[in-house]
């Protein structure tokens, strides 16, 4: 059920800053996953993780501590009592909008060797943080507000890890890898009408060697990202907005068009899914 790619890439709470990824794992639960293009902080509500991340020492670590893992990294973990976790995969726009709100408070001679995480004790007030994020996830409450709120908990928490010299070397690192510049220009473009030769282009690559790529780092071609990316969008719009109006804001050539990709992916139609999120059902 976890850590398929299909899954990571469209399930979560996604905001403007973060995505968010709450796991209750049962004792015994083992397997193997990958970080993507972003950098994760692995945290643990409540239990304890068994975690091997790439070739390093393997090691346990709790509530109390929290692991920062860099993209593309390999990390396989057992659970030895039953665990809640949260994750949150860091946008680069996050660390750079802190970074850049801060960096005359920073102290920057920091060394720090290339490794593939960072195991961190929870300070205050990234403890903290984490508190009012995991609640702003569990309230449900108009969804722009709710975002508005983590994302405004995700930056104390990011300027907690900032502070920190380690943690922010470790986050501050070279963040201009082909695959995260594809996934800002789809973020950013998505209702534009960008297609995969542009993005392609845009970063100097044949459009197979893009395809290739992009499906090696996230499971899937960028062209079925894409789709569901604008698919995923549209459930928000829907809220406040027909479906003819939704169309228009996600660039499709026509209405057919939307309602065909949006029953493909979600197995309904637009208007059946709007009617469902308002409560509002159909006479049989």
């Amino acid at each position: 059920m976890y850590f398929n790619q299909e899954w990571e890439n469209f399930h979560g709470l996604e905001t403007d800053y973060v995505k968010l990824y709450y796991y209750d794992f049962q004792p015994g639960y083992s397997d193997t996953y990958h970080s993507y293009a972003y950098h994760r902080i692995c945290t643990i509500i409540d239990g304890q993780k068994h975690v091997c991340v790439g070739d390093e020492q393997d090691f346990i670590y709790t509530k109390d501590e929290y692991v920062l893992l860099s993209p593309h990294s390999k990390v396989h973990m057992t659970m030895p009592v039953t665990t809640q976790a949260l994750v949150l995969e860091l946008s680069d726009d996050l660390i750079k909008d802190v970074t850049n709100k801060i960096s005359s408070t920073l102290d920057r001679d920091v060394t720090l060797n290339d490794y593939n995480y960072l195991r961190g004790r929870m300070s205050r007030l990234i403890y903290n943080s984490l508190h009012t994020i995991n609640e702003m996830r569990l309230i449900s409450q108009d969804e722009k507000e709710q975002h508005f709120f983590i994302d405004l908990a995700v930056q104390k928490l990011t300027y907690g890890l900032l502070k920190e010299k380690e943690s922010r070397e470790f986050l501050t690192r070279n963040t201009h890898h082909p695959m995260k510049q594809a996934l800002d220009l789809i973020k950013h473009n998505y209702n534009k009408g960008i297609t995969v030769s542009e993005i392609a282009y845009h970063l100097y690559m044949s459009v197979p060697n893009f395809s290739h790529q992009f499906k090696r780092y996230f499971g899937v071609t960028p062209k079925h990202y894409l789709m569901r990316y604008k698919i995923e969008k549209s459930k928000t719009l829907l809220y406040e907005n027909t479906v003819s109006e939704v169309a228009y804001l996600l660039g499709y050539s026509n209405v057919s068009a939307f309602i065909d990709v949006f029953k493909k992916i979600s197995g309904m139609t637009p208007k059946k899914y709007q009617l469902l999120k308002r409560g509002i059902h159909k006479p049989i």
